[in-house]
């Protein structure tokens, strides 16, 4: 974990540019974090950062790395109630946060330290990060990552990223989510700069920072590549980029084709990939060269990992291709296991690097992994199974774009197209003869989303009830 504990190795190098052109050398980031991390306890313990893309966040976030303690990361915008909830379930002894109306026990700009509970949870010595899960929006429920886990992922990542120490990474992703730390570690790892812009791709001014700082590499999730074409990235020169890269669900094969055909054109690389939360952030990627004949597949594991299947439900190995299972992935990028409260802390590693990916995939004759849909994406109409993820790409294939959700006979399709939901009722009932009182078809004026991009289904399903 280099990258927080030996930021002085880079020196005078820029660390970091703030989107009023500031900037600060890796010798300057470290002075700072020490600066935060001598007001810390001496024995290890439980920070809690409200956090922003900005540099306030950052500083606390290495500096408790750096002291060795515990973090979790949580979006500043956290729901009151849910915060207050996460706060009483893990008792964290301190919180970095944007300064209230208390006096701070210590402050930087705008960010100050403010103790919480006195006792410290029981901390188990491998334990570095708490993160939440992408799919526990409105739970406490958490992700354990150890020292080594962050380790091994970052130095994966470097092995099949042409990541160089003169890159220039804009921070286009929440830093209290996986993909969004994970170009944090593996751009400090190497010695390259961080340009620290809380501004949306949708805005002027987050491609005027593009061009002004020389901007490297660009990084979304699927809803940032969708916006990316809306807002005309192939009429974009962008002379300094060298490559992208995508991760956070699946984009769509057809937009993957776009982004990598404008790649090409333009002299860049476009990298395809695909991870979880519950192993620090990557589990595979799709080289550049692979894009043409695999549009639609994750790719092969990262290097220092495997991929391989087996059956959802006898749970034996699946060696033959195009027979589909559940995916497995097995590193030291894994995590410790999941954590509920305080209580679940002091917990070793309970997985020993094997992860239970709850995707279903295949595999082809070469090797590469194509996502097929997910174990638990499914509800039960009638007794009959319907596999959410498999329906929203028929309807794809039918011209139709759908959100597809729901709950046990209750088959929600939500659509942007004020013209579709009569015509989705209609080949929903025609082609699969589900009685029109176990589906609604809806038409919203935008699809809700989370800080990192994803579908917000909980908000979703609250806007149709």
């Amino acid at each position: 974990m280099s990258f927080a504990s030996q930021l002085e190795r880079y020196a005078s190098r820029t660390c970091l540019i703030e989107s009023d052109g500031a900037t600060h050398s890796y010798a300057e980031v470290a002075q700072l974090c020490d600066r935060l991390t001598c007001k810390l306890p001496k024995e290890r313990c439980l920070l809690l950062i409200l956090c922003d893309r900005n540099a306030e966040s950052l500083i606390g976030y290495l500096a408790a790395l750096r002291g060795k303690h515990a973090v979790m990361m949580l979006d500043e915008r956290t729901d009151a109630a849910l915060l207050e909830a996460i706060i009483a379930a893990y008792r964290p002894n301190l919180i970095w946060k944007k300064h209230d109306e208390n006096a701070p026990l210590f402050a930087w700009r705008g960010y100050g330290l403010y103790g919480a509970y006195t006792e410290a949870p029981t901390l188990h010595d491998d334990l570095a990060l708490l993160l939440g899960t992408s799919g526990s929006t409105g739970s406490p429920k958490m992700v354990r990552l150890s020292r080594r886990n962050l380790s091994a992922n970052c130095q994966s990542i470097i092995h099949y990223l042409p990541i160089r120490p003169d890159d220039v990474a804009i921070t286009s992703l929440p830093f209290h989510y996986s993909y969004g730390l994970s170009i944090i570690h593996t751009y400090l790892e190497v010695g390259a700069a961080l340009l620290l812009s809380g501004a949306s791709v949708l805005e002027r001014t987050f491609w005027e920072q593009v061009e002004r700082f020389g901007v490297t590499t660009l990084q979304g999730v699927p809803y940032h590549y969708e916006l990316f074409l809306r807002t005309g990235l192939p009429s974009r020169t962008l002379p300094h980029v060298r490559y992208l890269t995508q991760a956070g669900g699946r984009l769509d094969a057809q937009k993957v084709a776009a982004i990598h055909a404008w790649a090409c054109r333009s002299g860049k690389e476009f990298f395809v990939m695909y991870g979880q939360t519950e192993a620090t952030a990557r589990i595979a990627y799709l080289p550049p060269d692979a894009l043409e004949t695999h549009p639609h597949s994750i790719g092969l594991a990262i290097p220092g990992g495997t991929l391989s299947l087996i059956d959802p439900q006898s749970q034996t190995p699946i060696g033959a291709p195009g027979v589909e299972g559940e995916l497995i992935y097995q590193g030291a990028n894994v995590m410790m296991g999941y954590a509920q409260s305080a209580d679940d802390l002091s917990a070793g590693d309970t997985l020993g690097g094997l992860l239970h990916t709850g995707d279903l995939a295949v595999v082809d004759e070469e090797g590469f992994y194509t996502i097929t849909g997910r174990l638990g994406r499914f509800i039960k109409l009638h007794g009959n199974r319907v596999g959410l993820d498999e329906l929203q790409q028929r309807l794809h294939v039918e011209g139709f774009e759908t959100i597809c959700t729901g709950s046990d006979n209750t088959l929600l399709i939500v659509t942007t197209d004020p013209n579709a939901p009569e015509a989705i009722s209609a080949w929903i009932k025609t082609r699969l003869g589900f009685h029109h009182s176990v589906y609604r078809c809806v038409h919203v004026g935008d699809i809700p989303r989370l800080s990192s991009g994803k579908i917000d289904y909980q908000t979703l399903m609250e806007r149709c009830a």
